[in-house]
């Protein structure tokens, strides 16, 4: 593996483990204002923003951590 290609390798993996942990925490803030809020339009907004969030920014940042993580084997001399 050249080393052009094993840093960009790990400059994606590094991208989607950082952006997955801050849409986890997002995830995490929004599900404890829906818990605690006594208002019903919060609590709607929260789960429905709660939805986006693990469609569109959590499940695909763990497929994208997936492929640098476990390409490393393969591709490792060590």
């Amino acid at each position: 593996m050249t080393p052009a290609l094993r840093k960009s390798n790990l400059t994606a993996h590094v991208t989607a483990s950082v952006g997955g942990l801050g849409a986890v925490a997002g995830f995490l803030v929004l599900g404890i204002a829906g818990l605690t809020s006594q208002d019903a339009e919060i609590v709607g907004g929260a789960y429905l923003a709660m939805n986006l969030l693990g469609q569109f920014m959590i499940v695909p940042h763990r497929h994208g951590k997936l492929p640098g993580a476990h390409g490393w084997q393969y591709i490792n001399p060590f």
